[in-house]
């Protein structure tokens, strides 16, 4: 098959790859809010007919087919702009008449703004998490090698700001397994950061 690239879509809560050898065919991955290798200006609409099997992964016979949907990927100005699925394998009349409805609905500047905004500020909190994954990690670190120094952390005033990994690596606990459940806790850089996902969107509007 060669060289592709990748949208990644959710169906079902599942999440799709969908290979494509429109762009540049370096294996790139792409999400939702990412700039597209090689994608034109302007808006690009393109679709996509997607069979799955039972389990909900790509089918490529007949007989394993269970769901076809169509999905349709939006692209302005080479970002990632939105997607969406539709049950079903579509007529080309009915495929048509959707890239057009597309065009005309992202045509609208307002509403490719507000979407790129809701990027950016999730772009915000996962830089803000990750850097409050790092703090945390590097926390870990320092509280092993003043254990291995032989300091004594029994001071209570310490006690009263001990994290849980620290209290881990008290009792004993090898660091490289601590290190890797602080990075791959979703929630590990809560401490650090203040996300904005739960950020009432209504808020500036409500009386």
């Amino acid at each position: 098959m060669g060289m592709f690239d990748s949208l990644m879509v959710k169906i079902n809560e599942r999440e799709i790859e969908i290979q494509t050898k429109r762009f540049e065919n370096r294996l790139g991955r792409y999400h939702p809010g990412d700039a597209v290798c090689g994608a034109p200006g302007g808006i690009g609409i393109y679709f996509d007919t997607v069979e799955l099997d039972a389990d909900g992964r790509h089918a490529y016979q007949d007989d394993k087919i269970t769901a076809r949907h169509m999905v349709f990927v939006v692209l302005v100005h080479g970002i990632f702009t939105e997607y969406e699925v539709m049950d079903g394998a579509w007529e080309r009349e009915a495929i048509e008449r959707r890239v057009c409805e597309l065009k005309d609905l992202w045509g609208d500047t307002a509403r490719v703004t507000l979407r790129w905004i809701e990027f950016l500020r999730n772009a915000q909190d996962e830089k803000a998490r990750l850097h409050g994954c790092i703090n945390r990690s590097l926390s870990v670190i320092d509280h092993a090698r003043r254990l291995q120094a032989g300091e004594d952390m029994s001071g209570k005033f310490s006690a009263l700001f001990k994290s849980e990994e620290d209290k881990r690596l008290d009792a004993g606990e090898e660091v490289l397994d601590v290190l890797e459940s602080v990075l791959k806790k979703p929630e590990a850089g809560r401490f650090w950061w203040c996300s904005q996902q739960g950020r009432d969107a209504l808020e500036d509007y409500r009386l």
